[in-house]
C-alpha cells in the first residue's frame, strides 16, 4: 500500500458515526475510500476522483467569489 492520506469527516459523526473517510497515494494514483467496522462501500479513483476534485475546486471558488 502507498503513502496514506490522513482525512477527518465534519458534521456526519451524528447521523453516520462509524463511518470513515481515507485515501492512500501509489505511484501516480491517488485512492479515495469509504467504510465502516463492518463493511467496505467503495474506492473512488482516476478520471471520477478528478470529476470530484474539480466540481470541489470550483464550488469552493465560486463560493469565495470567483478568488
Amino acid at each position: 500500500m502507498g503513502k496514506p492520506i490522513k482525512t477527518k469527516l465534519r458534521n456526519c459523526n451524528r447521523l453516520f458515526p462509524d463511518v470513515k473517510l481515507g485515501g492512500w497515494f501509489q505511484g501516480v494514483q491517488t485512492y479515495l475510500w469509504f467504510g465502516d467496522k463492518k463493511h467496505f462501500y467503495g474506492v473512488l479513483y482516476g478520471a471520477p476522483l478528478l470529476r470530484l476534485a474539480k466540481a470541489i475546486v470550483r464550488h469552493m471558488t465560486d463560493e469565495k467569489g470567483g478568488e
